[in-house]
């Protein structure tokens, strides 16, 4: 190598020492002031980054990984409709109606995690004990364990009402359930179910935080053995000819009435934060099935709750003051409200959703209400199938949304919803209760409602939204909008008693679908449930409502002179209402 050519390297390797002594820092400035190097060198990091996720999802699918919770996505809800048909008592739904391996099944591989774990039959636990016994020894692993620990329910074990600790998860293991115990067995045992004037459930906690049930066992109440029969145990079949008053007379007649106040929950959660349900198994409750108060964040998925459906006050999730919820693709059959949004806690209820669930109801599918004192907003419900089976007659609404105490109800939707069999496709009603009992009231409010993209089929009365008139103010629902609204009546004779006109008062005089304002704590057959004068929507003090493609057969039957009052084609009767 000549001199020359010995020179020129050393000179590029004393340029290379240059930049490398200026730092890091000059060789990026240069580099990102030229475009195109920083275009390049984005492109590449979204290129890998694209790569990583596309191996972590590959990963995540061949190894079976089973996540709890599940991202809320658009469904076809033709997947989840179906015939169901009752069972040889005519009041619980045919378990082989049921496709429980939709709903049920095993998440052993997320709790694989856990580190601290108890199967119940190897602490002692037996089919043959005692619920005190069982119960005893499942207090004890509570009061003892530290840290996260998870309970593998291995048997059909009996207990009684057990107070759950923080960072404890429930794993019913299949063929298995906790079971309550008997009316009979609450009184031989003086077993309460009260803690500090408060009804409790089987599984109940407070002020607790990280608490998982998973399946795919059962939890089993002997509710019905809480009731007394029911004055007519046959199936309430369809009147030949419909007479709202005679509907509700006879529904009311199948009502199996609790012998009992001290009436279990399946589950009692109170003021607890961050739960989980998922893959189990509810069997017939005594009261509100699971309630949930003062709580937020709230996962429950493939729940399925089986109850008796004539059983009085068996809701099926009641929500009450809670915020950060989501219920997804869960089977609820059951007498009362199937899923219930209530705000008589401390708490604002909100954040609620509700999605891809097959609810059979004796009362409303889905509820806001009745007890409304804290505000309610952003509830969303979608894509699900509210129904009952064929030929059984009953209930009230499949959506109602009422505020009745003074809560400010703001932002619910309504979408995608196929209902058969449902008496009314939905209610809205702001109103005073305290002052329909003459007690202090106040009005609140109920303001952005979207009900969209509804089919009801075999319904007997018409969707109804109504404010009120109090202490010489008017009160209006806000804000409606209904679009794509179908509602094919069930076609038999009728026999309609109509009142005599407008109720400036709300729809006293008119059939409450909810009971609201009607005297029925008095006596039903003395209330007149009068049969509205409309098919289609019966609208009273609303302000601002958009109803686009509504479309609603009547009976053949059809002689309701003052129908197709305002919109021929919509069978609509407003009254004070403002119309987009």
């Amino acid at each position: 190598m000549s001199n020359e050519e010995f020179e020129k390297i050393e000179n590029k390797t004393e340029t290379i020492s240059a930049v490398s002594e200026n730092g890091a820092a000059k060789v990026k400035e240069s580099v990102w002031k030229d475009p195109k190097k920083r275009a390049s060198i984005l492109a590449a990091i979204v290129v890998v980054s694209i790569i990583v996720c596309f191996v972590l999802v590959l990963w995540a699918y061949f190894f079976k990984i089973n996540y709890p919770t599940t991202t809320l996505t658009y469904k076809n809800i033709s997947e989840l409709k179906k015939d169901y048909v009752l069972d040889d008592t005519n009041e619980r739904i045919s378990s082989s109606s049921i496709n429980y391996d939709s709903y049920l099944h095993s998440v052993t591989d997320v709790l694989a995690v856990f580190k601290h774990s108890y199967t119940l039959s190897e602490e002692g636990v037996l089919e043959t004990n005692s619920a005190a016994a069982n119960t005893a020894i499942i207090k004890s692993i509570l009061d003892e364990a530290t840290g996260s620990i998870i309970i593998y329910v291995d048997g059909n074990y009996k207990i009684n009402p057990i107070e759950l600790r923080s960072n404890t998860t429930i794993v019913i293991q299949e063929n298995c359930s906790l079971i309550g115990p008997t009316y009979d067995e609450s009184l031989d045992n003086n077993i309460s179910f009260t803690v500090n004037n408060t009804t409790i459930g089987l599984l109940y906690a407070f002020d607790k935080n990280n608490i998982s049930i998973y399946g795919p066992g059962s939890i089993v109440c002997n509710g019905t053995t809480y009731t007394d029969e029911a004055e007519d145990s046959s199936v309430f079949a369809p009147l030949t000819e419909f007479n709202v008053k005679e509907r509700v007379l006879e529904a009311r007649k199948r009502i199996r009435s609790a012998l009992t106040s001290n009436r279990p929950h399946a589950v009692y959660f109170s003021a607890c934060s961050n739960i989980k349900f998922n893959s189990f198994k509810i069997e017939d409750s005594a009261n509100w099935t699971c309630k949930f108060i003062d709580c937020n964040k709230i996962d429950i998925q493939d729940l399925v709750i089986d109850n008796n459906l004539h059983v009085a006050n068996a809701d099926g999730i009641d929500l009450v003051s809670c915020q950060d919820v989501n219920v997804f693709h869960c089977f609820i059959a059951t007498a009362d409200d199937g899923v219930c949004v209530k705000a008589n806690g401390r708490l604002k209820s909100e954040d609620i959703k509700v999605n891809y669930c097959t609810i059979i109801s004796m009362a409303n599918c889905f509820k806001i209400g009745t007890e409304t004192y804290q505000d309610i907003k952003n509830v969303s419900v979608l894509n699900c199938y509210f129904m009952l089976p064929s030929g059984v007659c009953g209930g009230y609404a499949g959506v109602a949304i009422e505020s009745a105490d003074g809560s400010n109800i703001y932002n619910v939707t309504v979408d995608n919803i196929y209902m058969s069999g449902i008496s009314s496709p939905f209610l809205i009603w702001l109103g005073s209760r305290g002052a329909t009992l003459g007690e202090a009231a106040s009005v609140g409010s109920i303001q952005k409602i979207k009900i969209t993209n509804i089919t009801s089929n075999n319904c007997e009365l018409p969707s109804a939204i109504t404010g009120c008139e109090y202490d010489g103010a008017n009160y209006r629902v806000k804000d409606v909008l209904i679009a794509n609204f179908v509602a094919n009546y069930r076609n038999t004779a009728e026999k309609l008693n109509v009142g005599d006109g407008k109720d400036e008062d709300g729809m006293t005089g008119y059939p409450e679908i909810t009971r609201v304002l009607h005297f029925y704590f008095m006596s039903h057959e003395k209330s007149k449930y009068n049969d509205l004068p409309v098919y289609g929507l019966f609208a009273r003090h609303v302000d601002g409502i958009e109803v686009n493609n509504m479309k609603v057969n009547p009976r053949s039957s059809s002689k309701l002179i003052r129908d197709n009052i305002t919109q021929a084609a919509n069978r609509i009767d407003c009254w004070n209402v403002a119309v987009k």
